[in-house]
């Protein structure tokens, strides 16, 4: 869509989500999976961007793409817990940066 509109409040939004199976063999089993997602406003279009300190592509973190358009977060099947790895759990504060923008 290229109808963006600066004004615009970003009331509704549509996501497209690819998931990938990530093998070392083409047609080979998955030795991970992922999805990628992608946000924009559904009334004008405009990109969202995502916060995520890490470009490009690894197994087991998430990352963005170069233009940060893209989310692309790991995941494994529910069933299959040895993929799981350690689960860790944090809680950060919010920076000054966005505080300010949100005040």
């Amino acid at each position: 869509m290229s109808n963006v509109q600066y004004n615009c409040d970003h009331p509704h939004f549509m996501v497209h989500a690819d998931v990938n199976r990530l093998t070392r063999e083409g047609g080979g089993p998955a030795y991970a999976f992922a999805a990628d997602f992608h946000v924009n406003c559904a009334v004008c279009g405009q990109s969202f961007v995502f916060l995520c300190p890490v470009g490009g592509l690894l197994p087991d973190q998430p990352t963005i793409s170069v233009d940060g358009t893209e989310l692309r977060a790991p995941m494994v099947p529910s069933d299959r817990p040895e993929m799981r790895g350690e689960v860790g759990f944090r809680v950060s504060v919010a920076s000054e940066l966005m505080r300010e923008k949100h005040s």
